[in-house]
């Protein structure tokens, strides 16, 4: 789902789809230096087991752009992935921390750097 604010969050547009799926779960979109936005989240209709870095350069009309940082086949055994944070460091890299689960294997928060032009390629 989509709403806009251009007042600083005083009033915001109607709701509405988008083409990308989510199963409920957390997400976190920043603002680039470059002025595109990278948005961190599980980009699945059910389940936790992929976790994406996507890029608009349209201020969120598209995610043309998508690199996975991880990316389980669903079912017993895969991992779940959620709740991401991302920063943007001076020098332009990009770092993402999430929690990681395994089922029997507990679990951890991972982090994962990369840059803007690891996603698009």
């Amino acid at each position: 789902m989509r709403s806009e604010s251009c007042d600083l969050g005083e009033t915001w547009s109607p709701v509405q789809r988008t083409d990308i799926p989510n199963p409920g779960s957390g997400l976190e979109v920043i603002r680039l230096a470059s002025g595109n936005w990278l948005m961190a989240c599980n980009d699945t209709q059910d389940g936790r087991y992929r976790l994406a870095a996507m890029l608009s350069e349209d201020e969120g009309t598209s995610w043309p752009r998508r690199r996975y940082l991880e990316n389980d086949t669903p079912g017993q055994g895969s991992g779940s992935y959620s709740y991401p944070s991302v920063i943007q460091t001076q020098d332009g890299t990009i770092d993402v921390s999430y929690s990681c689960g395994r089922a029997g294997l507990g679990s951890a928060v991972k982090h994962a750097r990369f840059t803007e032009a690891w996603v698009q390629v």
